[in-house]
């Protein structure tokens, strides 16, 4: 198994993206970063612009070569966004670059308000590839586990992917809630 991390918090961008190779299953995990149009006032620093733009095409070098595409929740710094700020990955960076990719995307009902409409704009895009996960789902090496809490404050609920003994908990806090 290879895992490259594409973008973290650590790498001056939001989101938390990685590409899995594990024999011939190639799996893209949560392809978006999200940096503000501007926070408290100001834009993005230059280095982290800088960062963003590697991991933007980072994530869609991985797009074109990954069998499966996994949207764990559909908040900005995990998926390409309908109309994203000069600073985010656009829906328009990926579409048609991977037309055989299976994207597996987090149960509509299990969505909030703002995730629907993400949903939609997803399935309007992609069409047939999006397919909705199930808890306990298993497609070959990949594994679906959830809905767990994305947090206290949070009403989001957030899946997990595990790929074989690797485990994607994205933004999860692994709550009794």
């Amino acid at each position: 198994m290879r895992i490259e991390i594409l973008g973290s918090e650590t790498l001056g961008v939001r989101g938390l993206s990685c590409f899995i190779r594990i024999g011939g299953v190639k799996t893209l995990i949560d392809p978006g970063l999200a940096l503000g149009y501007t926070r408290y006032g100001l834009h993005p620093h230059p280095l982290q612009a800088v960062y963003g733009d590697i991991t933007k095409h980072e994530i869609v070098k991985s797009w074109e070569k990954a069998t499966d595409i996994i949207l764990s929740h559909l908040h900005g710094d995990h998926i390409p966004l309908p109309n994203p700020n000069p600073f985010q990955l656009g829906i328009s960076d990926v579409i048609n670059l991977n037309p055989n990719a299976t994207i597996w995307i987090k149960p509509k009902k299990f969505c909030s308000d703002t995730e629907l409409v993400r949903f939609a704009e997803l399935r309007k895009a992609f069409g047939d590839q999006i397919v909705e996960m199930s808890v306990g789902e298993a497609d070959g090496v990949l594994r679906f586990l959830g809905p767990f809490s994305h947090g206290y404050e949070s009403k989001t609920l957030v899946f997990a992917t595990a790929v074989e003994d690797f485990v994607h908990t994205s933004d999860t806090q692994l709550l009794d809630r």
